[in-house]
């Protein structure tokens, strides 16, 4: 018989995700399942009986009645801010558009201005109660974004807290730099010289102290274009980082697409995708990932029916939903 630190025996349910005959995801599910574990992680799993007739340990916890399943994650979260903007939520109700509330200052432009005044340690204390809240609601790694600094120097000190966080906090944050949210207000007239500083220092650095395994954009006309987003992502591509896009979020920009040709590894929002732009992830086997935030959907998504052939993917309530030729739409919720 085998000695293991840890075995979780008699569970009702035992969620194990795999991939069926054909590489696509599902959930098997094992009655009065076990799992054995060894210097944290997972060795076995399968039938109590089973796993209890080959390995033996010192702690045995019994699940009796409960669900035993992994870990959500949430690969969509900006994490790092100071000061909240419930307001906004009063004003997208009584009729005022994201880009209103953004050219009234409000918005990521607020959230910049309340994050440059902060500091690591006052970050690090406002983020924890957040970590805990995830962890509470069963979600064990987040993607974790930068975007609220704007600046070198803030950028890099979000960075810093993100890996802070990780070191204090049982939670897995993984870092995304995300430099280009928003222009800031003091380059609003000179965005091509904050996005020389975004390719020429904020990535090299970034990529270089290894403080983000991603680099992410906000591709809308009214902040970066395609033609930015190509420029930036391409720069981060070629320092070493993966690539993920805000696409398609308050109208059909064409995000999407140079998400599919620079092969990144998603494009999120999608509030106002098309077809077209969906059509132009197919062939990329399980590459780039469609990710919708359900919270922040003021239109309905039209243009994914189940015969899209792409991965999508979605997050809510700080959960993420993992599907396979399905949005994250209430209708395929049902399946």
């Amino acid at each position: 018989m085998t000695k293991t630190d840890l075995l979780i025996i008699n569970a009702k349910q035992l969620i194990c995700p795999s991939d069926d005959e054909n590489k696509k995801p599902e959930l098997k599910i094992i009655e009065n399942g076990a799992i054995a574990c060894s210097q944290g992680k997972i060795v076995a799993a399968g039938h109590s009986t089973e796993i209890t007739e080959k390995f033996q340990a010192k702690d045995v916890f019994d699940a009796t009645g409960k669900v035993v399943a992994p870990g959500f994650v949430d690969p969509h979260t900006h994490p790092v801010f100071f000061g909240t903007r419930e307001d906004e939520f009063e004003l997208r109700n009584s009729g005022k558009s994201y880009a209103d509330i953004a050219k009234a200052g409000g918005g990521i432009r607020f959230s910049v201005r309340q994050l440059r005044q902060a500091s690591k340690e006052q970050l690090i204390e406002h983020a924890l109660p957040y970590l805990d809240q995830f962890i509470k609601n069963g979600t064990t790694t987040i993607e974790a974004k930068s975007g609220y600094g704007l600046t070198f120097n803030d950028e890099i000190k979000s960075l810093e807290v993100i890996r802070e966080l990780n070191k204090i906090h049982p939670i897995d944050l993984v870092p995304t730099f995300l430099g280009a949210h928003e222009i800031p207000d003091e380059y609003r007239d000179r965005k091509q010289e904050y996005i020389k500083i975004v390719t020429e220092e904020m990535i090299p650095h970034v990529a270089e102290e290894g403080l983000a395994e991603f680099c992410d954009i906000f591709c809308e006309s009214h902040v970066y274009n395609t033609d930015d987003t190509e420029l930036i992502l391409t720069a981060a591509r070629k320092a070493g980082l993966k690539l993920k896009i805000h696409s398609d979020q308050l109208s059909s920009g064409g995000g999407t697409e140079i998400a599919a040709q620079l092969g990144a590894v998603s494009a999120d929002h999608l509030d106002h995708v098309n077809s077209e732009s969906i059509q132009s992830l197919k062939g990329i086997a399980r590459g780039t990932g469609n990710r919708f935030q359900p919270g922040q959907l003021h239109d309905p998504v039209h243009a994914i029916d189940d015969d899209a052939g792409v991965d999508l993917y979605g997050n809510e309530a700080g959960r993420s939903l993992v599907s396979s030729n399905g949005s994250c739409c209430p209708r395929h919720f049902k399946k």
